[in-house]
């Protein structure tokens, strides 16, 4: 449920960010260097995306736990929940590797992004990516439980 909540909390600052939110900043340039690490601010549509692909891994993560084990919807749900899982291990494993690298996900990062890409965004995405894989496996050991008992 954690995992979930989360989840959809960064959703909705990146669909905030996709309507031209500038929170928690005064100014679409600081904005910029804070969660992209340069200049300008890429298209609303990017952040809309963004807050679409974690409302659906929330809700993945969600229905996963709460519909029948067996049933094709909890098998969408797992696999949905597995492929944000991996989505997420990727950016949190490559934010910091690149960190170590002296890089940073943007050639031109900002020492304020790079930062915060090191101490707070990738861990963050390791730590949902960890929610997200335990939610998926709980759900399929919970399928496996119900397979076993019909037989």
């Amino acid at each position: 449920m954690a995992t979930a909540v989360a989840l959809g909390a960064a959703a909705a600052v990146h669909f905030a960010w996709a309507r031209g939110s500038t929170w928690p900043r005064e100014s679409e340039d600081e904005l910029a260097d804070l969660v992209v690490g340069k200049r300008p601010m890429p298209p609303p549509a990017a952040s809309a995306a963004v807050a679409a692909a974690l409302t659906g891994a929330a809700a993945a993560v969600l229905v996963g736990v709460h519909t029948k084990a067996d049933s094709t919807i909890g098998n969408a749900a797992r696999l949905a929940t597995k492929i944000a899982s991996r989505t997420l291990r990727t950016r949190g494993i490559g934010g910091l590797v690149m960190a170590r690298a002296g890089m940073a996900t943007s050639g031109d990062a900002t020492e304020e992004f790079r930062r915060l890409d090191q101490t707070f965004y990738s861990p963050l995405c390791l730590a949902l990516s960890v929610g997200t894989a335990r939610s998926a496996r709980l759900s399929a050991e919970r399928s496996e439980a119900a397979e076993k008992s019909l037989s």
